[in-house]
């Protein structure tokens, strides 16, 4: 009964505040999305972890702030390299110059 009594009265409200109202509600669309992913494979790359040859690749992912779900700003993208052998991923300080570089690659296109 308290929770009928409860809908009630929450119904009520919402009424009141309906026909109240005078100038219709603006709804505004915002908040973050990802971008196209973008990966290169680094071919001649050595793994710094297993030492193998050619399982590397690095991959980009660029984020968004979108209104209305267009993209209006660009944030930092996530940006890491990944051993397809022994699955271990290097971002930021770990990065080698030559994984840096092919990160670099993948932002200018």
């Amino acid at each position: 009964m308290e929770t009928r009594l409860l809908n009630e009265d929450i119904q009520t409200q919402v009424k009141k505040a309906l026909e109240n109202m005078e100038e219709p509600v603006d709804i505004l669309f915002f908040g973050t999305r990802r971008g196209k992913m973008r990966e290169a494979p680094l071919p001649g790359a050595v793994c710094p972890y297993c030492k193998q040859t050619g399982h590397l690749k690095a991959t980009l992912i660029p984020h968004f702030i979108h209104l209305f779900w267009i993209p209006v700003y660009r944030l930092r993208p996530l940006a890491y390299v990944e051993c397809a052998h022994c699955k271990k991923a290097y971002e930021g300080s770990e990065m080698t110059p030559e994984m840096e570089q092919a990160i670099g690659m993948l932002k200018s296109q």
